[in-house]
């Protein structure tokens, strides 16, 4: 959970890089966590949890993956 928090810190941070196990760390809880959203939109039927989960995160997203980007060479 440290990885995933630590892309908030540094949310609109595009310098510098990220390592293997922060980028994937952060995706991993963000899949889990988007997966559990949605099967809650569809028990409930509705559809803005998970919408707005991905609004949230699209920063940081773009974010750590740009900084990931800056260390393949």
């Amino acid at each position: 959970m440290e990885y995933f928090i630590d892309a908030f810190t540094k949310y609109a941070d595009f310098s510098g890089r990220a390592t293997r196990t922060q980028y994937w760390m952060y995706i991993l809880i963000f899949t889990i966590i988007y997966i559990a959203l949605a099967a809650l939109d569809a028990f409930l039927g509705t559809i803005f949890l998970a919408a707005i989960f991905n609004l949230v995160l699209l920063l940081p997203s773009i974010s750590i993956a740009t900084r990931r980007l800056h260390d393949t060479g």
